[in-house]
């Protein structure tokens, strides 16, 4: 996560923003290409 911090009203904006899941083993291919 990156952010911004406005030192003068201690304002806080989110500039970058990451999320990642690990779902494990794939049991089903096909559900996996349906789902991207």
């Amino acid at each position: 996560m990156q952010v911004e911090v406005d030192k003068d009203t201690g304002e806080i904006e989110v500039q970058k923003y990451i999320a990642i899941e690990d779902c494990g083993n794939v049991i089903n291919p096909m559900v996996v290409e349906g789902q991207s």
